[in-house]
């Protein structure tokens, strides 16, 4: 999840990746609009977009996740499936 949120903050602009560091500090949003001298509303937006963007990455990850145990457990019935006909040869 910290590879995913660096790339989101990355393709922010500069002041958007200032709100994001500055909420990861414990300000809370209007603490943040009154220093960056934004709108609160503003602010919220922005963290509903990356945070829309992080539960997008996390899915995407977790779907990833899943697909990659689904394949690994085929894999192993494909091969204690070839190694039961090989055992049934030598019989």
């Amino acid at each position: 999840i910290i590879t995913q949120l660096r790339e989101i903050i990355t393709d922010l602009p500069p002041q958007k990746q200032e709100i994001v560091r500055l909420t990861l500090m414990g300000l809370n949003q209007r603490e943040i609009a009154e220093r960056l001298h934004v709108s609160q509303a503003s602010v919220s937006r922005l963290l509903g977009i990356v945070r829309n963007k992080l539960t997008e990455e996390t899915l995407k990850m977790k779907k990833n996740e899943i697909l990659s145990r689904r394949a690994g457990t085929i894999r192993r019935k494909q091969h204690l499936n070839w190694m039961l006909k090989g055992v049934k040869k030598e019989r």
